[in-house]
């Protein structure tokens, strides 16, 4: 009997209900300290100079908060989802660099009086404490600059990523130890709660590099086949050496080391290919692009892989629609087939349409699979091609409105659930194109994989 699988049976929260309550989360513990400072029994001073204070105290909460949001905690990113969880910590991480880097500057104020600023600085600075405060201040410029030109400079992403964790901890210990020694808000209660955001933010640094690894050398897995299904595109399928299997929701993602120990620095995040029921074999695809899936056709059969995951809450877990869409790019259609191969294990009784957008044919993958589904479930699948042959017979050009409109016609679409993968400029296009189209955004499902 057919049924259908992973849907509410009503409409679940909207989107902008679901990210919501995270976000009054956040805003309320970054105002923690500004809490804690009114019950302070301190002179009032000038509206700059308290101003000068709160920007400081949010944004010293605001580094702590940092830590957690790169933590890849799953109670966090399975929530609201790992792309809004990296935009609001790339946000907060240009936010929070300008409140500390302009920090110095609005306590002296030196666009108020040059010979007072001289003044008060030399005050500042005679302070024993200070020491820890300047070499904060000059290695946060230094991250910044990295974490602006380190593509330019050529730095391998995994290097970065690890000197600017060290590096935020070193920066966040010097600023800790500058603000309980100096300053009007260095008493038992700030020190405290600094001291306890210090700890926290340690332990999610031993969790990342240390505890999470332990955990992976404890379930290790090994590929099984390693096969090239397109051009520069290859299905590789790992297994695990360990009794048991990966729990994981269709459209879900890992971080993936291959050929390397678990407390390698070298991982990379790839969806399933697989559906759940095929487990414990675990599915990738991978398309060669970068340093390292450049050479992702050199992975051998029985080479050691680990696995960070499942991530990720583009799936159909609590989510309604009259009838499933899938619009893709290039390597998209990784979560796609996932989610696809899934409706069709259970025989989904719902419309399902894919629309997958490639540059040239020989991009395409699972095309007979597609067939197959279209022959027991209500499955149609548009193929468009950008650069196609002169014997195309499918939609040519990009996946913009009007390639849409020929693939999403009829009434009420407006009710049906939407999954949106590929490149960054096509996620954004095509959701606006839908939002256009009347589509509400909470029927929009997106997940952006910027690191």
């Amino acid at each position: 009997m057919r049924t259908s699988i992973g849907v509410s049976e009503s409409p679940s929260w909207g989107r902008g209900q679901q990210v919501a309550i995270p976000i009054v989360i956040y805003v309320v513990v970054l105002l923690i300290p500004l809490i804690l400072g009114a019950f302070q029994d301190l002179p009032r001073r000038s509206l700059i100079r308290e101003f000068t204070d709160a920007l400081l105290l949010v944004g010293f909460m605001a580094l702590y908060i940092e830590f957690i949001l790169s933590g890849r905690f799953k109670a966090i990113s399975g929530y609201i989802g790992i792309d809004w969880v990296n935009r609001v910590h790339h946000l907060m991480a240009k936010i929070l660099a300008v409140f500390l880097l302009v920090h110095p500057f609005l306590v002296v104020r030196p666009w108020e009086s040059v010979s007072k600023a001289i003044k008060d600085a030399s005050v500042i600075f005679s302070s024993p404490y200070i020491n820890t405060g300047i070499a904060a201040w000059f290695l946060l410029l230094i991250l910044v600059l990295l974490a602006i030109f380190h593509d330019r400079l050529h730095i391998r992403y995994e290097a970065w990523r690890l000197s600017h964790g060290i590096g935020t901890l070193v920066v966040a210990s010097l600023a800790t130890h500058h603000v309980i020694t100096l300053g009007r808000h260095s008493d038992t209660i700030f020190t405290t709660l600094w001291l306890i955001l210090l700890a926290i933010s340690a332990l999610t640094l031993l969790y990342i590099h240390v505890i999470n690894p332990l955990r992976k050398r404890a379930h290790p897995y090994h590929v099984v086949s390693n096969t090239q299904v397109g051009e520069g595109m290859w299905n590789l399928t790992i297994t695990p050496d360990y009794p048991g299997r990966l729990e994981f929701t269709a459209g879900q993602f890992a971080w993936l080391t291959l050929g390397r120990s678990p407390f390698s620095i070298y991982e990379h995040p790839f969806s399933m290919a697989s559906c759940p029921s095929d487990s414990p074999d675990i599915s990738f695809l991978v398309k060669e692009s970068g340093d390292f899936t450049s050479r992702i056709g050199e992975i051998k059969p029985g080479t050691r892989a680990y696995l960070d995951g499942p991530h990720g809450n583009c799936t159909l877990a609590g989510r309604y629609g009259a009838g499933i869409c899938l619009i893709i790019g290039g390597v998209g259609i990784a979560p796609a087939m996932s989610i696809l191969r899934q409706l069709h294990t259970y025989g989904e009784r719902r419309p399902i349409r894919l629309v997958y957008g490639a540059e040239r044919k020989d991009e395409i993958v699972f095309t007979d699979e597609f067939k197959a589904m279209q022959e027991s479930l209500d499955f149609n699948a548009y193929l468009v091609l950008s650069e196609p042959p002169a014997d195309w017979h499918g939609l040519r050009g990009i996946l913009d409105e009007s390639t849409l409109n020929q693939c999403l016609t009829g009434s009420g679409r407006e009710d049906w659930l939407y999954f949106v993968w590929g490149p960054d400029i096509m996620i954004k296009n095509v959701t606006r194109t839908l939002r256009e189209c009347g589509v509400p955004r909470r029927q929009i499902v997106t997940e952006r994989f910027t690191f």
